[in-house]
């Protein structure tokens, strides 16, 4: 899922500028390793159906301490190649907040509250969205 997304980026960039040149591969990349971090959280809910069922996911292949600790990894890895994408300082602002909103997450998570991690989650890319997009309009 995290790599399908990742390319979501691309695709656009491709898409608007008719171009490879300029291709913004650390947020497509940041992007991939965000929603792979979370879909590991998130999977973690399906642990018992995905066991009893064979379903192959990391949580179940790996269990749940493996699982979160690489979802930590991905959501490291994703915040600290956001901080060398940043385009302005609305960007660079929101790119700190999406990393401490990822901190909680990950501390939810941890706990065992999920639902707490989905939400957080959702704050996560409307703050990150906001910032880039307001760097981007204060270039026009």
């Amino acid at each position: 899922l995290g790599a399908i997304l990742g390319f979501s980026p691309i695709a656009g960039f491709i898409a608007i500028s008719n171009s490879l040149e300029g291709i913004p591969w650390g947020y497509s990349i940041s992007l991939a390793l965000w929603v792979a971090g979370f879909d590991m959280i998130y999977s973690m809910q399906d642990l018992e159906f995905d066991k009893s069922f064979g379903i192959k996911s990391v949580p179940s292949c790996f269990g749940e301490k493996f699982s979160l600790n690489l979802a930590s990894i991905c959501h490291i890895s994703s915040f600290l190649i956001l901080a060398l994408s940043a385009i302005g300082p609305c960007s660079l602002i929101s790119v700190v907040a999406f990393g401490l909103v990822l901190l909680m997450e990950n501390i939810e998570a941890r706990r065992g509250r999920y639902g707490e991690a989905f939400d957080l989650n959702i704050a996560a890319g409307l703050l990150l969205g906001f910032g880039f997009m307001l760097d981007y309009l204060m270039k026009l």
